[in-house]
């Protein structure tokens, strides 16, 4: 697969790597190996995408939530931004359940 280049509602290109999806999300949180599409459908389609100010001098980031299918839970997908060759790209860094959205300034919608 290697990466899932997705456009989010505020017009945003993130990218998903398969060496993030395997190598951190499922490795850590296996309960999610099955919800790949899902996460992918959160960052194009979110119930809400927040702003997340992130402790330990870690870069600001954005955080989209919906809702994880079979399950009464949320699935938080964590977005932050790095340079590549001297340019700005959006990266899925991680994903998990939660029960709530948490703080954040809202973005969308």
């Amino acid at each position: 697969m290697g990466e899932s280049r997705l456009v989010d509602p505020l017009g945003e290109e993130i990218v998903l790597h398969d060496r993030t999806w395997f190598g951190h999300i499922v490795k850590r949180r296996a309960e999610l190996r099955p919800y790949r599409q899902t996460v992918e459908d959160i960052v194009r389609s979110p119930m809400v995408v927040l702003r997340s100010d992130e402790a330990g001098g870690r870069p600001r980031g954005r955080v989209y939530l919906g809702r994880c299918p079979d399950r009464k839970l949320l699935i938080k997908v964590c977005v932050e931004e790095i340079t590549v060759a001297g340019r700005p790209e959006l990266i899925v860094k991680t994903a998990y359940l939660c029960r709530t959205a948490g703080p954040g300034e809202q973005l969308w919608p």
